[in-house]
């Protein structure tokens, strides 16, 4: 045989190849899948705030096929210094091959940690962890007025790079600038610090439409987003349309240079018709949405000459300055702007003064205490001394004591211990004449024992966080490390947002905060309002299709009560302002009418949200301020189901919504 194989050279070659080439196969057919990851909108991470990030997974020639999930986390993830985890389903095919996902994530503010992204098997959370990559060397910068070109024209936009339009967005909405640039930022007010650079239009492109985000906080970093003329619905989901939308209501500029656009249903009912103006190359129809805009415009801004010509400047900057609005009382919450000014602590803290909470009256806790005093030592003493047993003091003391103590505690656990508890206190913040809203929420999720939930909700178009700097009822937030939030799929399947495996000790709440746009109130607000020198008139119309209590209407440093609206209802308005009214920048102000039953619980509510409106007021003064005077305020309050919240698939059984519903409605004024 060995004579045949020497006399074989070619016999002798294959079988050495084999020998070395067999075990690197394998060895290669063991790789697990490669992990990339980079941001979505350019190459940086933006402090404090929620943003995009593309994972690509790349498997070898023999790699075996996945059905799975992606997981990131800045900080090592498993760990206690993990900032949140972020889950999207994934399916890898057999052999070689690339799956890229989109997962939106909150980069936290003020630190530079890593980027650990893994690889599971299964959608279930229990699966083995196939690979994990950690991404180090990042970089993070402020955030900044960020322009998005969506649209395959190279360089499109990159004109506006770097200039500066009067506008910043740091409260998450377009807002005025400040006029005036004072030497250094020490010597600025708190909400213009960081100004000029927050003013500086910064520009990122993508070519295509099918990378964008199918989350409204995926835009969270961008203020403004161009879609080019080559751009057409075919390339967008639905749910990339409803992101999109729910942007813009929440305070996004929306720049749409594609006619074919409106030819779907989708984009028709909120995208205006651009309408060829002759007096102008490049001209706009703006329609307002929420706090932003959509706009259609006639022309191509991208177009070199254009670019170069002072008019490109001009529309860009009276398009950007019709934008502008109010900042969401909600972004607030989340210390969007000036946090020195308010406190969001309150809001988050309001779901534990619901009534499911309360603690037993003081009377009543004055009382069993009294009973147990009396018991202990006078009467105790009293029927010993009768019974000529005082010796008997060392037993019957800590028998008493005792059956105190065990009978408080089942007496406790007969009332409260035994009862999951889901309170709900939401802000619903609405323009006039418009359904849409957007909505903050603090959900409360009280357990009667150590265990870990599985929370969701059917709105998928969710952000939840975890609200910081505040104790708790019964274990702080920060006891119970970070927390796992899975999207839904960009091919069906379940459509909810989920928080998994939610930690909650033995008779603790555990608080979550989140941020929807897919809650639709009806027709919404339906809202005239004149303004005549003194006297402000009009009309409101409930078409919210829930009841509102409490209705009240708040115009420069003015109110009116409308008592109860019923859905359908409307009422006439009448109210006169003083002339100090009409000059007070701080005029919005909520207030609880007398003899209210709930006011212990929504006092905190009250309290955060007028801190907010403080914080705009202050902000309206100056020659670049908005004209705060010509919007009213209409505040009402709601206790229906607004914000819905399944614990391991079931609403819990006992629980308390509140919703505070704040619609902002434009006054016309006219002449006297």
């Amino acid at each position: 045989m060995l004579k045949s194989l020497h006399k074989s050279p070619a016999i002798c070659t294959l079988l050495l190849s084999l020998f070395f080439v067999l075990p690197l196969a394998t060895s290669w057919a063991a790789l697990p899948p490669v992990i990339d990851a980079h941001p979505l909108f350019g190459d940086t991470f933006v402090n404090g705030r929620w943003q995009p990030i593309t994972v690509t997974v790349t498997n070898g020639d023999f790699g075996e096929a996945l059905t799975g999930e992606i997981k990131t986390a800045f900080g090592e993830m498993g760990t206690s210094e993990a900032f949140g985890a972020w889950t999207t389903p994934v399916t890898l095919p057999r052999g070689a091959g690339t799956t890229r996902t989109t997962t939106t994530v909150f980069v936290p503010e003020h630190e530079q940690p890593i980027l650990s992204v893994s690889l599971q098997q299964g959608r279930d959370g229990k699966g083995a962890t196939v690979t994990r990559h950690s991404f180090d060397k990042l970089r993070f910068v402020e955030p900044s007025l960020t322009l998005l070109a969506v649209t395959s024209a190279p360089d499109a936009l990159s004109y506006l790079r770097g200039e500066k339009l009067g506008v910043e967005n740091t409260t998450g909405v377009l807002r005025p600038a400040p006029d005036t640039a004072l030497a250094g930022s020490q010597k600025k007010p708190y909400q213009q610090q960081g100004a000029a650079t927050a003013t500086e239009i910064r520009v990122e492109s993508v070519a295509e439409a099918g990378p964008l985000p199918t989350t409204a906080a995926g835009y969270d970093t961008i203020g403004i987003v161009y879609l080019g003329s080559d751009i057409g619905p075919n390339q967008f989901s639905d749910a990339q349309v409803s992101a999109l939308r729910g942007w813009v209501i929440g305070g996004g500029l929306l720049v749409v240079g594609s006619l074919s656009l409106r030819s779907d249903e989708r984009f028709r009912t909120w995208v205006p018709v651009a309408i060829p103006s002759g007096l102008v190359s490049v001209s706009a129809i703006k329609s307002r949405l929420g706090r932003g805009m959509a706009a259609s415009i006639f022309g191509d801004p991208t177009e070199a000459s254009f670019g170069k010509s002072q008019a490109a400047l001009r529309f860009w900057h009276e398009l950007l300055g019709d934008a502008c609005s109010e900042p969401l009382m909600g972004n607030l919450l989340q210390g969007r702007g000036p946090r020195d000014y308010y406190s969001a602590t309150t809001f988050w803290q309001s779901v534990i003064r619901a009534p499911g909470l309360k603690a037993p009256p003081a009377v009543a806790i004055g009382l069993f205490l009294f009973a147990y005093l009396l018991l202990l030592v006078p009467v105790n003493y009293l029927i010993l001394k009768r019974l000529d047993k005082r010796e008997w003091t060392w037993a019957t003391v800590p028998l008493l004591v005792t059956l105190f103590s065990v009978g408080a505690y089942f007496f406790g656990y007969a009332v409260k211990g035994t009862r999951m508890l889901q309170n709900t206190v939401t802000l619903v913040e609405m323009g006039a004449n418009r359904g849409d809203s957007v909505v903050t929420a603090s959900v409360g999720v009280f357990s009667p024992r150590q265990a870990r939930y599985d929370l969701s909700t059917p709105l998928g178009d969710t952000a939840f966080w975890t609200p910081q700097n505040w104790g708790g009822y019964g274990a702080s937030n920060g006891e119970y490390g970070p927390m796992e939030t899975t999207t839904p799929g960009e091919t069906g399947g379940d459509s909810a947002v989920h928080i998994r495996n939610a930690n909650i000790s033995m008779w603790a709440m555990r608080v979550f905060a989140a941020r929807t746009y897919q809650v639709k109130m009806g027709k919404g607000i339906t809202a005239s309002l004149v303004q005549n020198g003194p006297q402000l008139t009009g009309t409101v119309q409930n078409e919210t299709e829930r009841t509102l209590e409490s209705a009240t209407i708040t115009f420069a440093g003015a109110k009116v009560a409308l008592g109860t609206l019923t859905p359908g209802q409307k009422k006439n308005v009448r109210l006169t302002v003083s002339p100090e009214g009409r000059k007070s920048q701080s005029d919005f102000r909520i207030e609880l009418p007398s003899g209210d039953k709930a006011g212990e619980f929504k006092t905190p509510v009250l309290q955060s949200l007028n801190e907010a409106l403080s914080v705009l007021g202050q902000q309206g003064k100056g020659p670049s301020s908005l004209a705060r005077r010509h919007q009213a305020l209409l505040y009402a309050w709601n206790q229906d189901e607004v914000f819905p919240i399944r614990i391991d698939g079931q609403a819990a059984p006992v629980g308390t919504n509140l919703n505070l519903i704040a619609v902002t409605i434009p006054v016309e004024e006219r002449p006297r």
